[in-house]
């Protein structure tokens, strides 16, 4: 018997602290002027290590497996999450966060729901409030370093409330997290995600996460391994070395290289460390979503509808000035409303 998966109608509940603890950071500062970021430097991607060329050791030979495409239906759920500074000004940035689940039933229909906007406003006097339980000293340079790196933990903060939303409320689920399994003294709480990746067990869900960037040269790798003329998909255990050219890091899952398609050199995957057979999983996924240049349909789908628009932008421009915030921006509203969404605004 295969169970009915709860609806999303939770959502408003799950993250009313969280909506309140961004509300009241708007509302203790009223009368502010604020200066609009440039374009260009609304996000800002982020990796947990530099980029580099893993150093493959002749006595180490990594594991490679076939992955074959398994048709048993199963639900997958994706999550992902955004973040831009909207403004800024000497004393403080106003950050939004948002994020969307996109819920793929047996019956290939599709349920998107959206989770955000959140606004906050962060300055280093009530950055330990906003935080909380969370809170950890930070050492920045200037103040645009700071806001840097407030940026990156509130939209951190948000991909795991999601993670753990989904992961406590569906059962016998493949859940695809953007990003990886690494933890590390860097991200603000490094025992949410093992909490995450329990109740997901306990749930019978089982999680695949997918990094769009990473610090691994997959073109050079494949190359080192002489994998030019091994057919995708399959899957390199890199694991060990992983653990050897990175320190400072905690894998709570195996890590891979996915070659799933020749269109392009593949993705970083982190799979569980419970996981005995990776193939097998990989396979379900691709046996249940559409691969776009060997990236799942669903999480593609759930960076689309976590992005930030240009009309996003202007709408929050809009209720900030309703909330007396002073917006001085260089660029024109018609600009922003009737240029091409160019994707400078992700």
């Amino acid at each position: 018997m295969i169970q009915s998966q709860p609806q999303l109608q939770l959502v408003e509940d799950y993250f009313k602290a969280f909506y309140e603890l961004s509300r009241q950071s708007l509302k203790d500062n009223i009368d502010l002027k604020m200066y609009t970021i440039p374009s260009e430097d609304l996000m800002i991607e982020y990796l947990d290590e530099s980029r580099t060329n893993l150093t493959l050791d002749d006595y180490i030979s990594p594991s490679i497996y076939k992955v074959n495409p398994i048709k048993d239906k199963k639900e997958i759920v994706a999550v992902d999450t955004s973040s831009i500074r909207i403004a800024e000004s000497s004393r403080g940035v106003i950050i939004a966060v948002k994020g969307a689940v996109i819920h793929k039933r047996t019956n290939k229909k599709i349920k998107c729901t959206v989770i955000g906007p959140f606004l906050f406003y962060v300055t280093k006097k009530n950055f330990r409030k906003l935080l909380g339980e969370h809170y950890k000293p930070i050492y920045s340079r200037d103040r645009y370093e700071f806001y840097r790196y407030s940026q990156k933990i509130f939209a951190e903060i948000l991909e795991r409330k999601i993670q753990k939303y989904v992961a406590e409320i569906f059962k016998n689920t493949l859940i695809l997290f953007d990003g990886s399994l690494t933890v590390s003294d860097r991200v603000y709480s490094p025992s949410i995600l093992e909490e995450i990746l329990k109740k997901c067990l306990e749930n019978g869900n089982d999680v695949l996460a997918f990094s769009k960037t990473t610090s691994i040269d997959l073109e050079i790798l494949i190359k080192q391994l002489n994998l030019e003329n091994f057919k995708p998909p399959y899957l390199v255990d890199l694991t060990h070395v992983f653990l050897r050219n990175f320190s400072g890091i905690r894998l709570l899952g195996r890590v891979f290289l996915a070659h799933l398609t020749n269109r392009c050199p593949g993705y970083r995957v982190d799979a569980p460390l419970n996981v005995s057979d990776p193939s097998m999983l990989v396979g379900i996924l691709v046996g249940n979503d559409p691969l776009i240049y060997g990236y799942p349909e669903t999480l593609i789908l759930a960076h689309d509808y976590s992005t930030f628009t240009k009309m996003d932008v202007i709408t929050i421009h809009t209720l900030l000035r309703k909330m007396d915030i002073e917006i001085v921006s260089p660029t024109s509203t018609r600009d922003l409303l009737f240029n091409p969404i160019d994707g400078d605004v992700v």
